[in-house]
């Protein structure tokens, strides 16, 4: 049977995951944390809490900012959305408000007026302050989104992503992911059976180290298994030259870390001191930027025989990928699994797009599944660090 993964943010939201220093003189101190993961609606909120946990942790950890600019957009798009006034403090740690706040939308509304501000441009005015302070917005918001995502991976050492990663490993199964996180590829990788290199079947311009103690321990082996990521990834790059090409930037090993905040970051340098900037996608006009990916997900979901969707809910700001998967011409016996505990309300959505019968829930969230896992594969291993 052919079984495809298809990821959402769900898959990205349980962050189990233990966190171990030296304390002196006791030795080794590990400490267990289950946490979530930021999402669309909440997002600020999620990522504060994130933060200031691992701060408390790991005192070396510098806060996760926020630009005073885009604070106050986001004030004035909350009074226009709820007519309600708030401050940083009520977008960081009032939840309620945080979850009203969905930053997807919020991302629209300011390419929106970017967009508008280059509309009023004129040739006398090839620079103005408003358009560039909505440039500006923007950016810190794309910034602040990197940062967060790029903590949780670097930090958050998921169990239930690295019980995943064995699973879909051990099976040979190809992987759909709408995340930019790095949590499974990650996993995947520490298996010694996946590699950055060609297991997102695309191929880079150049692969860029963080660090050169990378080189030496890069995997030889064949990614016998795709990840391919529609919106891109934290780790994928291009030039800011303009230069054409992706460049993948391999993320420092996970057993030279420490303490440290040395995370993958908005804007990269190589050692010759050329500048790149993230190759995520943003939800707006360029949604669909990665034709090659696209082609590639159209293959792989046309020969599935089994699709299990974690986490995946085919929000509002899904629409491309409703359109696209409508052109796709699935398999008539297509069986499609779904992890999510709103999945009563989605399985009319999946029969429609997947134009199958054979839709069924089999686990409310990818704790559960992993779970489920380890009990089914006899992983004495990980079923320890479940404990």
């Amino acid at each position: 049977m052919n079984r495809v993964y298809l990821l959402g943010a769900g898959a990205s939201r349980e962050l189990r995951f233990n966190i171990s220093t030296l304390d002196y003189p006791n030795g080794l101190k590990t400490d267990k944390f289950m946490e979530y993961g930021p999402l669309s609606s909440g997002f600020f909120f999620d990522s504060n809490k994130l933060s200031e946990l691992v701060n408390k942790r790991l005192p070396l950890v510098p806060s996760l900012t926020i630009d005073n600019d885009l604070i106050e957009y986001i004030s004035q798009y909350y009074k226009k959305q709820f007519g309600e006034t708030i401050n940083k403090e009520d977008i960081l740690n009032n939840e309620g408000i945080s979850r009203k706040i969905n930053i997807e939308k919020l991302y629209l509304d300011i390419e929106e007026a970017v967009i508008e501000a280059d509309k009023q441009k004129t040739e006398k005015q090839s620079i103005d302050e408003k358009i560039v302070k909505s440039h500006l917005i923007k950016s810190a918001l794309l910034e602040y989104i990197y940062e967060s995502l790029s903590l949780a991976c670097y930090y958050c050492y998921s169990i239930y992503h690295r019980i995943l990663a064995s699973y879909i490993l051990n099976y040979g199964s190809d992987v759909i992911s709408f995340n930019w996180d790095i949590l499974l590829d990650e996993a995947m990788n520490d298996t010694g059976k996946w590699n950055y290199e060609d297991g997102y079947g695309i191929k880079f311009k150049d692969v860029i180290y963080k660090y050169k103690e990378n080189e030496d321990s890069a995997y030889q082996n064949k990614s016998n298994n795709l990840l391919l990521k529609a919106h891109g990834s934290i780790n994928w790059y291009s030039r800011t030259s303009g230069e054409n090409g992706l460049y993948l930037f391999m993320p420092l090993k996970r057993n030279l870390r420490g303490g440290a905040m040395d995370t993958l970051r908005v804007y990269e340098y190589d050692n010759d001191g050329n500048q790149y900037f993230t190759s995520i996608v943003p939800p707006g006009s360029k949604r669909e930027a990665y034709s090659e990916v696209w082609l590639q997900i159209k293959e792989t979901l046309e020969n599935a025989d089994e699709i299990i969707t974690i986490g995946f809910s085919f929000n509002n700001n899904d629409e491309h990928i409703w359109k696209k998967l409508q052109g796709f011409n699935f398999k008539k016996n297509l069986k499609i699994s779904l992890v999510n505990p709103d999945a009563d309300r989605l399985i009319g959505m999946y029969r429609e797009i997947f134009r199958t019968d054979d839709i069924s829930k089999i686990h409310n969230t990818l704790g559960e599944y992993c779970e489920w896992i380890v009990k089914q594969e006899k992983m004495g291993e990980l079923a320890s660090i479940l404990n």
